[in-house]
């Protein structure tokens, strides 16, 4: 008896019946543009390395300065984003770290120099932590087991396909439109990104509640 209780609370979501296949896919698109943040930031405007050291007259150590930068705020950021989400529910912790992150993305479009780039850059991964770390929470949230491997699994080939693709578009902005356009459309994404609009981000459900219809 004592096993049974430890083993229902060890996996909550085990009697949460399984979801339709249109709401499954749904959260599926929603969770895949969340968890495509951090590895778009990262891999997209590694073309451009040349172009901003260029424009700004620095070193490729000081370009390379920026990614550092980036990798120590997304580190941070997924510490923090955790606990809070977990006390304080999955929207204002999600929609705070998508404001920031569009806000230094803009901030980095717009960098007059080198060093506002590396802090833009470092202000930006804090803010895109937040969406690598709720995805996979809502996931928990909201899913039995069964439909959360289905869903973890097409996560992670989001996270395998992002950093393969990103730098192919990220080299045809910085071709076409230069090497600021790729933060511009890290702007644009972190405002349309379907999240935005979803039911599933409004709190953390008790134990064996179904997703919304």
């Amino acid at each position: 008896m004592e096993s049974s209780k430890q083993g229902a609370s060890i996996a909550p979501n085990a009697q949460i019946p399984p979801a339709p296949a249109s709401l499954f896919f749904r959260l599926a698109l929603v969770l895949g543009a969340l968890s495509a943040v951090g590895p778009l930031a990262i891999d997209m405007y590694l073309p451009s390395f040349p172009a901003i050291a260029h424009e700004f007259g620095s070193s490729p150590a000081a370009v390379q300065a920026t990614l550092a930068f980036y990798f120590i705020g997304l580190a941070s950021g997924q510490m923090v984003y955790g606990p809070i989400s977990d006390r304080w529910g999955r929207k204002p912790p999600l929609y705070f770290g998508l404001a920031l992150f569009t806000v230094a993305s803009a901030g980095c479009a717009l960098a007059p120099n080198i060093q506002t780039l590396m802090i833009s850059r470092l202000v930006q991964a804090l803010g895109g932590g937040a969406s690598m770390v709720i995805s996979r929470a809502v996931v928990r949230d909201h899913f039995g087991e069964r439909d959360s491997a289905r869903l973890l699994s097409m996560l992670m080939l989001v996270m395998g396909l992002a950093p393969i693709l990103a730098p192919l578009l990220g080299g045809q902005l910085v071709t076409l439109l230069g090497w600021r356009s790729i933060f511009c459309f890290l702007v644009l994404f972190g405002i349309v990104i379907p999240a935005r609009h979803s039911p599933f981000f409004a709190g953390k459900p008790a134990a064996g509640t179904a997703p919304p219809a």
